[in-house]
């Protein structure tokens, strides 16, 4: 299995890229802490439509389910954002052992201009984790605490750009289905699904309207709709899709009224574990 994503507002989006719902994944804890109800563990088809359930269930075909995700033990990638082909700052890079959630996130720090690298046993519990800056082990605590959560919010954001479309049946999701819709851009009619969530994350009460290509399944576009302030939208286009092992990914996600898009470089899915990468740096 595989959970959302929200960013805070168009600015924010672009700056910070936060989202709302754990990735969840075999043993992790896909719930809020604060959540007064816990996650479900398994999707619940009963709250989705049925024409909406059709719908992704050929798009999981087309993606290999469950056996693609299965055989993707260890993924690596870069996530950053970009002007063209030029990257705006430092990007995030992320190495991801998928069963035992082992995880290794580094990159620099603007507030403080330091490179950083994070381990965590489980990236699931930001306890877990131990921080290097410039190479120096962090035993502050409140040092540590903050890169661990800066840390596992990267890996729930970054993660769930990455893997959407692999994560469309998660615990909690609820599938609408909101009819053929026109692009503009294509000039096409797609398959357009709404992703609502239950009490599974930061802020459930966002969606998305996840627009696929009849003819091939795969994603062409997603809209995020703010849950507090719905007038607050963004809309990504998925592009330059690649198979990559045992995945198929899209690498760029430009955003529509900004000349910026989502890009992920570097991107490696394979069912071997690179175990240097979880060593200490």
């Amino acid at each position: 299995m595989v959970c959302g994503s929200r960013p805070r507002g168009m600015l924010s989006m672009l700056v910070l890229l936060l989202v709302t719902l754990s990735f969840c994944t075999p043993g992790a804890r896909a719930a809020d802490p604060a959540s007064p109800a816990p996650a479900p563990h398994e999707f619940d088809p009963k709250g989705s439509d049925p024409k909406a359930l059709d719908v992704v269930d050929q798009a999981m075909h087309a993606l290999g389910m469950p056996g693609s995700w299965r055989s993707a033990r260890y993924i690596e990638f870069s996530f950053g954002q970009a002007r063209g082909d030029s990257l705006l700052g430092p990007p995030r890079r992320h190495c991801w052992d998928t069963w035992t959630n082992r995880y290794r996130l580094e990159g620099t720090a603007r507030a403080v201009g330091k490179r950083y690298v994070i381990l965590f046993t489980d990236v699931n519990d930001p306890k877990t984790a131990k921080v290097w800056l410039e190479g120096q082990l962090q035993t502050e605590d409140t040092t540590v605490t903050k890169f661990a959560t800066s840390g596992h919010g990267a890996f729930i954001n970054d993660t769930y750009w990455l893997l959407m479309p692999y994560k469309m049946k998660d615990p909690g999701v609820h599938l609408g289905w909101a009819g053929m819709q026109h692009d503009s851009a294509s000039g096409r009619e797609l398959e357009t699904v709404e992703l609502s969530f239950d009490n599974v994350g930061l802020t459930p009460k966002d969606h998305y309207m996840v627009s696929l290509d009849p003819a091939t399944h795969m994603v062409v576009k997603w809209k995020y709709i703010n849950g507090a302030n719905p007038s607050q939208t963004m809309v990504t286009r998925w592009q330059d899709w690649k198979d990559v092992g045992p995945l198929k990914l899209s690498e760029r996600r430009p955003i529509e009224g900004a000349p910026i898009s989502i890009v992920f470089r570097d991107v490696t899915v394979s069912s071997e574990v690179k175990e240097a990468a979880f060593t200490t740096p």
